[in-house]
């Protein structure tokens, strides 16, 4: 398989396709909910998210569908209810990242 240009999308790009805001992507990827590439340097911890543009087409005829409105909302929600509350103080630490 050969990527063409434009197969893999950055964030901004991958953005100006889809009608959210950068957390809510970044919440869609964390918990899988959208297949993402992370590259990174050796021995860095951070990188940069890349998204094949099939599977975020494949994501928004999903949510056009309503297939995958009724799992997402509830998922992205909770997430984020989660990191206001750590960014408030309020709530426990994440356990899953370890």
């Amino acid at each position: 398989m050969t990527l063409a240009e434009g197969d893999l999308l950055t964030v901004p790009q991958a953005l100006r396709l889809l009608p959210v805001g950068k957390s809510t992507l970044y919440a869609l990827c964390d918990s899988g909910q959208l297949p993402h590439y992370r590259v990174t340097a050796l021995g860095s911890r951070r990188g940069r998210v890349l998204l094949a543009r099939a599977d975020l087409e494949a994501f928004v005829q999903r949510a056009h569908h309503g297939a995958a409105r009724a799992p997402v909302a509830p998922d992205v929600d909770d997430l984020l209810r989660r990191v206001r509350g750590r960014r408030n103080g309020i709530g426990p630490p994440n356990r899953e990242r370890g």
